[in-house]
């Protein structure tokens, strides 16, 4: 299996690099990570990852992202493309890219690493890898949502070229308080990434409140 190294900043470097690339077996080392594209034999290990690491994720709480059999229909699913980091044989992160064909449109979710590892660049040597796949894909676009309690994770995504569109309460989080767990929805920042930036209408009929939101996020980029 190949390796190559590669350290990504910008889509026209993900694009070049992609150009190198043979198919979707092939590993990327970025510094010390290794990433690569998950398989059957990581099944337990990416559940226990799952289980011990985001239990609050709600589908964890209802016994999907931590059951095996779950994991196997998605890394089968040839509509979705998921990546582990490993050092000698353990799993320490695992991600996945969503892809809705019919538009281009992917988006990087599910990223979990295990607690002992994390704030190390492992979440970033996942989604660079992810990002890579988008491009083999030809899709146009990338998304993907940023817990607000991470700062870390907005940060991975802000230095891979994202841009933050929107911040929702989009998703379901397990909380704990007094020892008692209950479901609230969490804010979360919601990414883009544009891949094929000339395919992009620039005609707009904006209300003027939406036009001033899209000012103001057009003067941050």
């Amino acid at each position: 299996m190949h390796t190559t190294v590669v350290v990504l900043f910008t889509v026209e470097q993900i694009l070049n690099h992609c150009h190198a690339m043979q198919n979707n077996d092939t590993e990327c080392t970025t510094m010390q990570y290794t990433v690569r594209p998950a398989k059957e034999q990581d099944l337990d290990q990416i559940a226990s990852l799952y289980n011990r690491s985001f239990p609050e994720h709600i589908m964890v709480h209802r016994g999907f992202l931590n059951n095996p059999e779950y994991l196997r229909e998605k890394i089968n699913n040839k509509d979705e493309i998921w990546a582990v980091e490993e050092e000698n044989g353990t799993i320490r992160g695992v991600a996945a890219l969503g892809i809705t064909r019919p538009v281009g449109l992917g988006e990087i979710e599910r990223v979990c690493v295990d607690i002992p590892y994390r704030g190390n660049g492992v979440a970033k040597a996942l989604c660079e890898y992810l990002t890579e796949q988008a491009v083999e894909q030809d899709l146009g676009f990338v998304e993907s949502w940023a817990r607000g309690c991470q700062p870390g994770m907005q940060k991975t995504f802000e230095n891979l070229g994202f841009s933050e569109v929107g911040i929702s309460a989009r998703f379901e989080i397990i909380q704990i308080v007094d020892d008692k767990e209950r479901v609230v929805r969490e804010k979360f920042v919601h990414y883009e990434l544009i891949l094929k930036p000339d395919t992009i209408k620039k005609e707009t009929n904006f209300i003027p409140k939406v036009q001033e939101l899209h000012e103001f996020l057009c003067s941050r980029k």
